[in-house]
């Protein structure tokens, strides 16, 4: 998690309104646990693990 929260600090820095940070951070979560890459899963996203984990429990 610590790293998650650095990545979001650099990354979305410079917003100014509440409600707008609130909306930002809510895809930004969405994005870092779906669709971004990641190194230790061997370079895909973690929506494509889980569904090659699935396809391979089957």
């Amino acid at each position: 998690m610590e790293g998650f929260w650095g990545i979001l600090k650099s990354e979305m820095y410079h917003l100014q309104k509440f409600e707008s940070l609130k909306c930002t951070i809510e895809e930004y979560i969405d994005y870092y646990y779906n669709n971004r890459y990641k190194k230790r899963l061997k370079c895909i996203t973690p929506l494509e693990y889980r569904n090659y984990q699935a396809q391979a429990a089957v």
